[in-house]
């Protein structure tokens, strides 16, 4: 008997790379392999990772338990691709099997969750596409003309028609449609029957309150079935484009006239906006199948259809400079000059596609560096500080303070919308006492982390600028632009009360404040606007490249934080001491002008660099707070701490920058450049970052400072190492 061969491991590994290359093997070996696969990996209970490039955040790679199948395609559940950034046009993903007992712990303690790390309540599972169309579908069809029908049975209820009215008992007696009541369901025993239209934004508060109970099995059972509800009723019902939806309006086509007669980039943008929400009515009153595709959110929203069936719209040249608009759409067909300047709108977003997420990338690498030191203690209640942000909190930043506190009449409480519109005073990282931020500082959300490194968490927030840039190759170069409300703008910073005292001040008429007082002042200090920042004058006017000023009416002043170009107009009454400017201004005359702003996610990206440095201006740490978030909010919908955890670590300690500022008193806070920062932090960071000559000769003269976690994965040790 010839003597048995063992194949060597070199030669494991050639067998291996041949089959992830796609190459033909024997298939007793395949065979071999794959049993192997099944044995080591699902008979033994293995987690492996899911990885997806660019890994840029938690949700980019996930732990999973997997069977083992034969193919070439990995599958995966539908509802978990949005954490991955991924869709079904051939992405590619890696997967990992880890081995050692110690790696499998690891991954089923800290990367199995259905909760992930920028929000209290969000899950790493989302519906999307199809999904959210058909729970619409499902949910908004109503049956011309059908009276209400008796049902006592769900499979008499399921054999109607979705549209059709009935009576059902299900928590209470319920006059509504079948599919309203096929919809309830599906949702938890205690959850009270919900008798409306369901699009992304109601379905997305049912599975956050779902989440806030903590069931996790629950939660799961609930999307999976919400999964395939979606996933069934846009196959029952579908939705479909012909050649009749072509057709628009005459309202639709008198601002297609209009934008083509309109010369200013302010008016161009209303027009645009005002077809966007006519385009949407006309598709309802048709009821056009395109209406429940956006309404549902499970389209890209109405840009796009717009480019298709009204006007191109305002576009932008691969330099980011706005083009004369094309008030044709793609299914009018564009004249020869309409082609070549859209195309070079398109290459705008082939350019951002291409190279411009490198802004992104490198903002995101420096931010790493920058936060990667700042730790929270869950086990550490209360570091005992009185110092707060000061902050109103509006309907939209109240959302992103879900599970935080405030201090009121000297007691800790939780943020509610019972402070909605208030100037509120939150307990925050940027003033937290201890070296490990405490849990009332950081909040709820360190509960659902499931780890203490919270500035790595924080600086993911500024990962999502790539896929942002990235992201307006969809657009064909259309430019976003944001007309500006004024008075609302002024009113950041003020209590509502006194809101109807600035409607009767002023007025806007398009994108002018005009006063209507007897005499208002501005005061205006040039001191804050130095380097990149500087104020440009002309004879007539104040050109700020953001816009910090204090208006004074009466003995109301209000403190303006315009994080976008403005322009103060000057008139006879001016008074200069210095720095300070006073202009005075009369009934009806102009006092300032705040043209509509374009999204820049890759002017933002670099201009990262100046907000961390402190160079952008800024008066006190809530309009430094204000400003970062006025610029990075646009860019997820993530929670304020990340921001401030940010925050907490760009202010260091004037007499010890090597401290954060809040762990020094009294609190006097500086700030360095955002590639001087790593060093001063701790001299191996810069080093490691690509300071290395400086990064030595700091470190000569300054202690050496406890480890980072980057530093400790550089140097090869465990990150649960003590120091």
């Amino acid at each position: 008997m010839a003597e048995e061969t063992k194949a060597t491991t070199e030669e494991f590994q050639l067998i291996l790379k041949m089959i992830s290359k796609g190459y033909k093997v024997p298939k007793i070996i395949y065979d071999t392999i794959f049993d192997v696969a099944k044995r080591e990996i699902e008979e033994k209970n293995r987690v492996v990772l899911y990885k997806r490039d660019p890994n840029i955040h938690s949700r980019r790679i996930q732990g999973a338990y997997v069977k083992v199948i034969g193919g070439d395609c990995i599958e995966i559940h539908p509802a978990v691709v949005g954490g991955f950034g991924a869709d079904f046009d051939g992405d590619a993903m890696a997967i990992f099997t880890l081995i050692s007992e110690e790696s499998q712990k690891e991954i089923k303690e800290k990367m199995i969750s259905i909760k992930h790390s920028e929000k209290l309540n969000e899950s790493n599972f989302k519906l999307s596409m199809e999904m959210l169309t058909g729970i619409f579908t499902l949910t908004s069809t109503v049956k011309p003309g059908s009276a209400y029908k008796k049902v006592k049975t769900i499979e008499e209820l399921k054999s109607l028609h979705i549209g059709q009215k009935v009576e059902f008992r299900l928590k209470g007696n319920q006059k509504t449609t079948a599919g309203r009541v096929i919809f309830n369901l599906t949702l938890p025993e205690w959850m009270p029957f919900i008798d409306e239209d369901i699009p992304k934004g109601v379905l997305n508060k049912l599975l956050e309150q779902v989440m806030s109970k903590g069931n996790d099995k629950e939660y799961a059972n609930l999307i999976d079935g919400l999964m395939r509800l979606g996933f069934f009723y846009s196959t029952i019902y579908p939705k479909t484009i012909s050649l009749d939806l072509t057709k628009i309006n005459d309202k639709l086509q008198k601002l297609k006239n209009d934008l083509n007669q309109t010369d200013t980039v302010a008016k161009q943008a209303d027009i645009v906006s005002q077809m966007e929400v006519e385009l949407l009515k006309f598709l309802k009153s048709e009821n056009s199948d395109l209406y429940y595709w956006v309404k549902s959110g499970g389209s890209k929203g109405t840009n796009q259809i717009r480019q298709i069936l009204v006007a191109k719209g305002v576009i932008q040249d691969p330099s980011g400079n706005v083009l004369p608009p094309i008030s044709k759409s793609m299914n009018d067909g564009y004249t020869p000059e309409e082609y070549f300047t859209a195309s070079a709108a398109a290459r705008k977003g082939t350019i951002d596609r291409s190279l411009n997420t490198g802004f992104g990338g490198y903002a995101y690498r420096k931010m790493i560096y920058v936060t990667g030191d700042v730790t929270a203690d869950i086990n550490n209640v209360d570091c005992g500080t009185r110092e707060t942000l000061n902050v109103k909190l509006t309907k939209e930043l109240l959302k992103r303070f879900s599970g935080r506190y405030a201090i009121e009449d000297r007691k800790i409480v939780p943020i509610t919308d019972k402070l909605l519109n208030k100037m509120t005073h939150i307990r925050s990282p940027i003033f937290c006492k201890t070296k490990q931020i405490c849990r009332t500082c950081y909040g709820n959300l360190l509960y659902q982390l499931n780890s203490k490194h919270v500035g790595m968490f924080a600086a993911q927030e500024c990962a999502s600028l790539s896929e942002k840039i990235m992201k307006t190759f969809h657009l064909g170069g259309a430019v976003i632009l944001e007309k500006i409300d004024i008075i609302a703008s002024l009113m950041e910073n003020l209590d509502d009360s006194y809101e109807p005292v600035l409607r009767k001040a002023f007025t806007q008429k398009d994108v002018n404040l005009i006063n209507n007082q007897v005499s208002t002042l501005i005061k205006l200090d040039k001191s804050i606007y130095e380097g990149d920042y500087k104020i440009k004058e002309t004879p007539t006017e104040f050109i700020l490249p953001v816009g910090h000023f204090i208006i004074s009416i009466d003995q109301l002043e209000i403190r303006t934080s315009f994080e976008k170009e403005v322009v103060i107009y000057k008139t006879d009454e001016m008074d200069i001491n210095d720095n300070l400017v006073i202009i005075t201004y009369g009934k009806n005359q102009k006092l300032i002008r705040v043209e509509p702003q374009k999204e820049d996610f890759t002017k933002l990206a670099q201009n990262l660099d100046k907000f961390v440095a402190g160079k952008s201006p800024w008066t006190d740490v809530p309009s430094l707070y204000l400003k970062f978030y006025k610029n990075l909010g646009i860019v997820g919908d993530w929670d304020s701490v990340h921001l401030e955890v940010i925050i907490s670590n760009i202010l260091r300690a004037k007499r010890d920058p090597q401290k954060p500022a809040r762990l020094v008193t009294p609190f006097d806070p500086v700030t360095f450049s955002i590639k001087k920062l790593p060093r001063v932090i701790s001299y191996p960071l810069g080093i490691a970052l690509e300071d290395f000559s400086k990064s030595v000769q700091y470190g000569m003269i300054s202690e050496k400072a406890p480890p980072s976690p980057i530093e400790k994965v550089l140097n090869g040790q465990s990150l649960t190492e003590e120091d």
